[in-house]
């Protein structure tokens, strides 16, 4: 079992605009070891998706 966090979601201050950067701080917390590199994999894997 494991547990992340969106901390921060920050993606520019102009409305009506779709910004070219966005930037998503967040945490995990396990006990388990291969359920954090696991997850650290995943979420890495999904941030560098190409459209």
């Amino acid at each position: 079992m494991a547990i992340t966090t969106g901390d921060a979601f920050h993606a520019g201050a102009t409305s009506n605009l779709i910004p070219q950067t966005a930037t998503l701080r967040s945490g995990v917390r396990s006990f388990d070891r291969d359920a954090r590199e696991l997850l650290e994999k995943r979420i890495t894997e999904l941030v560098h998706l190409s459209p």
